[in-house]
């Protein structure tokens, strides 16, 4: 058991079947704690439910992360791990930062994207 992440995309002119509502699997992330803190701080989400993502929010979570990237010092203040049952471990390892580069990576992928998405949703199971 443990924190499961999700983000999915809808792409704009594609059909989707009825168990299909939030489209496509895009991103898939374990454990990271940091991530699911921001959703928790900034949507007050909930196990299993689904958070639309909008431009700015991508725009912050990418800002996030390259200021963690480049002064790990700011890690606390900027994008700071977050406890919860079964959501791994608080320290600021080499594994928070390979997290952070990760969440940099997907959300910066998505960015580029965006003129071909519908939708986005970010999604945790715990």
């Amino acid at each position: 058991m443990g924190l499961d992440q999700n983000i999915y995309i809808i792409k704009q002119n594609k059909e989707y079947g009825k168990d299909e509502r939030y489209g496509e699997e895009f991103y898939y992330f374990r454990k990271v704690n940091s991530l699911q803190g921001f959703f928790e701080e900034k949507f007050n989400i909930d196990n299993c439910e689904y958070i639309e993502i909008d431009e700015d929010t991508i725009d912050d979570i990418i800002t996030r992360c390259k200021v963690v990237l480049e002064y790990p010092k700011l890690a606390d203040d900027v994008f700071p791990t977050t406890e919860g049952f079964f959501y791994g471990r608080y320290d600021y390892n080499q594994s928070y930062f390979e997290d952070v580069k990760d969440v940099y990576n997907c959300f910066s992928e998505l960015k580029k994207l965006l003129n071909q998405l519908e939708k986005i949703y970010y999604t945790c199971w715990y």
